[in-house]
């Protein structure tokens, strides 16, 4: 992000609360319904669909649609909204994840209508909100949390002045990761906090720490998970 110092005053932040931080369908659920709460100082119009992450308003391939696409909410208003499964056939070995994403275009607040002076300049930022949809198939093995963690596996390589550690995920379920960190006789190291990190099923994924520490000085490896709910579980991993 690139913040400039302009005489600019900005008038938007992310401002919705939302009902949960995640959608989950499972046990052939085709809808789900999800409350939104401005909670901005001003109205807002916001645009919802579905994509892959990206937050590609175009994106055509999704196998969910939101209803209503766009709306219109006044500050301390709430809303409701429909995220409907259209049917598309999707893996059934493992969870798949989509993007819900809710673009707040702001308004202006009643109070700032006469705030700024006629040189004087002001920028509306519009902010892009993103959740995670996961689809879970009827015939999925249940797994809890704790079995789902039995399948994670990790390993440590050194490379370039950097340390690695592969997450290895062999469940059929995503995993979400809030942090990572390291922890040697002398030190407590974070990995870096990427835009993303989840470990999709059945695959790897790489988190980086800045510092080179030496394998025989690594104890341990603590990891926090987030739950169906946005509950964290914090968990260890012995080298």
């Amino acid at each position: 992000m690139i913040i400039l110092f302009l005489s600019i005053t900005s008038l938007a932040h992310s401002g919705l609360a939302t009902s949960s931080s995640r959608v989950i369908f499972e046990n052939d659920e085709n809808q789900k319904s999800f409350i939104l709460a401005n909670i901005n100082e001003y109205p807002i119009i916001v645009q919802s669909w579905v994509d892959e992450g990206e937050g590609n308003s175009n994106y055509l391939n999704s196998p969910f649609v939101v209803t209503p696409p766009v709306f219109k909410m006044q500050q301390d208003q709430n809303q409701s909204i429909r995220i409907i499964y259209k049917g598309n056939e999707l893996p059934q070995d493992r969870e798949s994840v989509y993007w819900l994403n809710l673009y707040e275009i702001p308004g202006k607040a009643i109070n700032q209508k006469n705030k700024f002076e006629p040189e004087q300049a002001y920028l509306n930022l519009a902010m892009n909100t993103q959740l995670k949809i996961f689809y879970r198939p009827k015939k999925l093995i249940k797994m809890d949390l704790d079995m789902i963690i039995s399948n994670l596996d990790f390993s440590i390589q050194n490379l370039d002045g950097k340390t690695y550690i592969i997450c290895k995920n062999s469940s059929p379920y995503n995993i979400s990761f809030a942090k990572l960190k390291i922890y040697t006789l002398n030190d407590t190291i974070p990995a870096e906090q990427l835009m993303d990190m989840m470990v999709k099923p059945f695959s790897n994924k790489i988190f980086i720490f800045t510092e080179n520490i030496a394998k025989k000085s690594i104890l341990k490896l603590d990891y926090d998970i987030i739950g169906d709910h946005g509950k964290i579980l914090s968990k260890s991993f012995i080298f």
